[in-house]
């Protein structure tokens, strides 16, 4: 099974290979081949997922990963991670948390997740940024209902300071990898 992920009106940027389903590891590939060596890989782990991010000898990146966990509530679900991301030509730690958006509701999707940037962590953590940032948003559109159709339409969107690339290309990967582990868990659901 692939996913596709494109800019609106653009070619396919990056592809998302799930060999088993929903249910398995995936792969992120880049433009629209499943061929070759991916560049991120996925895995689900306990209450989260394991993501391998690639080394970027050009610009001194080592290879890493980042650990996403789900906070299961019936009210609030949420998924949060954070890393290290470009700030203004240098590099700083940030939260994350991909949150049900309050357009979730509409009746156009049957899921609406936002990426909010939680801003700036410190080491003792008591020095959070009070506002947020909605620097990503993905959803699944509804399906008929009573469709027994296996495709699934949706999309994902970069917004805020994410859509100029600023924030670094392992945050972009994490962003991406992370939208697709979201779709996996809702299919488990």
């Amino acid at each position: 099974m692939a996913l596709f992920i494109s800019e609106p009106g653009s070619h396919t940027t990056y592809a998302a290979c799930m060999p088993r389903g929903w249910q398995g590891p995936t792969y992120l590939f880049p433009g629209s081949s499943v061929a070759g060596d991916p560049i991120s890989s996925g895995l689900r782990s306990g209450d989260g997922f394991i993501f391998q991010l690639p080394g970027i000898p050009s610009y001194n990146t080592p290879s890493g990963q980042v650990t996403m966990t789900y906070h299961r509530s019936r009210s609030n679900p949420r998924y949060s991670f954070s890393m290290r991301v470009e700030h203004g030509g240098s590099r700083r730690t940030e939260s994350f948390e991909w949150r049900i958006s309050s357009e979730a509701r509409s009746s156009a999707c049957s899921m609406v997740w936002e990426l909010v940037s939680l801003g700036r962590t410190s080491k003792s953590d008591s020095h959070r940024s009070r506002s947020y940032e909605v620097v990503a948003m993905i959803h699944e559109d509804n399906t008929l209902s009573g469709s027994v159709s296996v495709q699934r339409s949706g999309g994902f969107q970069f917004l805020g300071r994410a859509t100029t690339g600023s924030m670094g290309y392992h945050w972009t990967v994490t962003a991406l990898m992370s939208s697709v582990a979201i779709l996996q868990n809702a299919s488990r659901e």
